[in-house]
């Protein structure tokens, strides 16, 4: 039986390894390449013709390319028009793959969201989150600085790839609350990955409102699902009567932490039934193969002690919430009341693996190889909708802390929670949220009205 490691994430990948799976099958009559990239490209086509999810559109289009053509000529040749996901490595596997197991990541450290204020076009990259131990953190910078230029040049859509780059250092000039300007240089390095970046306890209108920003489904040898479950247990044991998911900047991760999180939240009877969380559909020849592993369920060996059990859930969301953290979304829906306030999600409804090249291990390519939908059948695809928008310019100016009731989403989930608010507060068409960036480097671009 023949497995593979499932991966969902969202606008950009991070790694993800492979377990005992064949390349599948390439056409026949090939003339063995002699170069580095014809072989590069026989690896893409034996993976794309076999595990890929559009498998059967490549199987026609691969015989009629030439494998000494540019490798990413050749992909995109054999890549499926509609596939949105799939992509070449850029040469970063290396860096992404060696953090896999560890829940280790390489950039900067820091989740930003890129803001163009209105009619002047200046560009802000505003700081979201900072990971600790990381070079952001390192330098001072905090929850709310904003980022204002790039080794000396003001912010552009020329330059703004700079901000997440995994390779090169880069001088800031950063602005902070108080209105203090710094210059700092930063140099990438790997650090460490802490999903859960913020718990706490709110206290509100007479309830006790548990809050929890998860940063990224992170499977850190079985101790970040630990640590979840600890968490949940301290969540339960305070009384916790209502409960604040945010996922606003969480662009995937692994499968097995989204049924952990799921499994956690859903109520009780729904989880010891193990009633269905998402069916998995695979092209024609893997589905076959992967028929006992087509569906996955609520985990009801997780201990009572660390459940939840609430009859609804309130989720912060953006565009940037992608693949594993739609996953929870749609999985629970089904069985519980699930409010989103923010924006619409990214819509990604497939999960992919990185395919590793043997000749040259900082090569590869990610695939998608897998789409779902939740137990009553519902695609993500298009996006989850809000129930609540927000007010762009209150987000803009917010510098609130993480779990601070004041945060301009938080705000909106409290006063829902209250029964006070009425309206939803919309945003502005000029102030949609899209991801631009992967994980440690995480761009959400923002339009200031």
């Amino acid at each position: 039986m023949k497995s593979i490691t499932l991966f969902l994430t969202g606008s950009l990948l991070w790694g993800c390894s492979i377990d005992g799976l064949d390349p599948g099958t390439g056409n026949a009559g090939d003339k063995a390449p002699e170069t580095q990239e014809g072989r590069f490209n026989a690896f893409l086509k034996q993976e794309m013709t076999g595990i890929y999810f559009w498998a059967d559109q490549t199987r026609q289009k691969a015989g009629s390319v030439a494998l000494d053509t540019n490798s990413q000529g050749y992909f995109d040749a054999l890549k499926y028009a509609g596939d949105a996901w799939s992509r070449l490595d850029g040469g970063a596997f290396e860096d992404e793959l060696a953090g896999v197991d560890d829940g280790s990541d390489s950039g900067f450290g820091w989740i930003a969201t890129i803001w163009t204020l209105g009619a002047s076009s200046t560009i802000e990259a505003k700081i979201n989150h900072v990971y600790p131990g990381s070079p952001a953190d390192e330098a001072g910078l905090q929850r709310g600085d904003m980022i204002t230029r790039v080794d000396g040049s003001a912010l552009s859509d020329a330059n703004l790839s700079k901000l997440f780059n995994t390779r090169t250092a880069i001088t800031v000039q950063t602005r902070k609350k108080n209105k203090t300007e710094s210059t700092l240089t930063l140099t990438p390095r790997e650090f460490d990955v802490t999903p859960i970046a913020n718990e706490t306890i709110i206290e509100s209108g007479g309830k006790k409102i548990g809050y929890m920003f998860y940063t990224s489904f992170v499977y850190k040898n079985s101790q970040s699902l630990d640590d979840l479950s600890a968490a949940f247990t301290r969540f339960k044991q305070a009384g916790v009567e209502e409960f604040i998911l945010d996922l606003r900047y969480n662009g995937g991760g692994y499968l097995s932490a989204a049924i952990r999180l799921s499994s956690l939240l859903a109520p009780g009877k729904n989880v010891e039934q193990q009633d269905v969380l998402i069916y998995k559909t695979w092209n024609e020849e893997y589905q076959q193969q992967f028929a006992g592993n087509a569906v996955e369920r609520f985990d009801n060996q997780l201990p009572a002690s660390a459940r939840l059990e609430l009859p609804r859930l309130w989720v912060l969301t953006s565009s940037n919430t992608a693949s594993a953290s739609e996953i929870v979304i749609s999985g629970l829906a089904p069985y519980m009341d699930v409010i989103t306030i923010g924006d619409k999600t990214t819509g990604k409804n497939a999960g992919g693996s990185i395919f590793v090249f043997p000749d040259d291990k900082s090569k590869g390519v990610y695939l998608i190889t897998m789409e779902y939908t939740n137990s009553n059948g519902k695609s993500v695809a298009g996006g989850i909708p809000r129930t609540y928008g927000y007010n762009a310019a209150t987000y803009y100016a917010d510098t609130t802390a993480l779990g601070d009731p004041r945060d301009a989403f938080i705000a909106i989930a409290l006063e829902k929670i209250a029964g006070t608010r009425s309206g939803s507060g919309q945003t502005s068409e000029d102030a949609t949220i899209r991801a631009e960036g992967g994980r440690a480097g995480r761009l959400i671009m923002n339009d200031r009205p």
